[in-house]
């Protein structure tokens, strides 16, 4: 069997294009915040679904991080090798803020321009949707470590614990914000 690393990155983009056309085109009412398509039981079982696969993930990658470094090593480890998100290089918690919520907002303004069903991209919305998730991460992962989803923040935070827990408020309401 051959692999095709173009297949499984087209595959990922794909995957991840469909989670956002779901996630991003919502509503809000009142202070509540679902998919548009979507009724209020299968958001939350939606969401729960991100949250759970989000911990596995950092469950998982606790484990290599773990098994791929000493013990004493490990101990002083960055948390950010969890994937967790932080806020001292974005000048504190305000900054951090403010990086996430532009970050997300350019984000969701180009999934929704390029999805539209009338003045949309057609068959290019991926392209451009995975090219603007491209430029949010390249200008934003230095600063935060790029969150734009709140459950891809929870999920390392939990197992990276310390800071990045006391961080976590900013990688869950800043992308509701610009979102």
């Amino acid at each position: 069997m051959h692999w095709n690393i173009r297949s499984d990155i087209l595959w990922l983009c794909d995957s991840h294009v469909r989670w956002l056309w779901y996630s991003c085109r919502t509503f809000r009412y009142g202070s509540s915040i679902r998919p548009h398509s979507m009724s209020w039981k299968d958001a939350v079982g939606y969401w729960l679904g991100q949250l759970i696969g989000a911990i596995i993930a950092g469950a998982l990658l606790l484990l290599f991080a773990k098994t791929m470094t000493p013990g004493a090593a490990f101990a002083g480890a960055n948390p950010a090798g969890l994937g967790a998100n932080g806020v001292a290089g974005a000048g504190g918690a305000g900054g951090a803020f403010l990086v996430e919520v532009v970050g997300t907002f350019i984000f969701v303004l180009v999934v929704l321009g390029t999805t539209d069903p009338k003045v949309g991209a057609g068959n290019f919305a991926g392209l451009a949707i995975g090219l603007s998730l491209t430029l949010v991460h390249l200008v934003c992962i230095n600063l935060t470590g790029t969150s734009v989803n709140p459950a891809r923040s929870i999920g390392p935070a939990i197992f990276a614990g310390g800071q990045a827990l006391k961080d976590l408020w900013v990688f869950i309401v800043a992308p509701l914000v610009g979102g």
